[in-house]
């Protein structure tokens, strides 16, 4: 979550929900997250990491957060054990 935004994030807030934060004390309206999710070969420091083999793909997650205005306010990149995790991708489509 960028300072620039939030120059008052603490960790306080971090333990309660970032979005009740966001919507209620910012005043600022999210709009939506995009995720991408793709397999990798891992780098030497995510071998070391999670201990696992080099040679092996595991799976990257990169999320962004997006505010109605079309800033980013949050963005993470994970790293998982292809043997370890399911993902399960379910879309509604709105009615109207």
């Amino acid at each position: 979550m960028p300072l620039a935004l939030f120059p008052d994030l603490s960790y306080a807030v971090m333990q309660g929900s970032k979005y009740h934060y966001i919507e209620e004390v910012k005043q600022l309206v999210i709009d939506r997250s995009e995720q991408e999710i793709m397999p990798v070969l891992p780098s030497a420091q995510v071998v070391e990491a999670l201990g696992i083999d080099p040679a092996k793909p595991i799976i990257e997650k990169v999320s962004r957060g997006f505010l109605q205005d079309g800033t980013v306010f949050e963005f993470s990149r994970n790293f998982f054990k292809s043997d370890d995790y399911k993902f399960t991708l379910v879309a509604r489509r709105a009615k109207g």
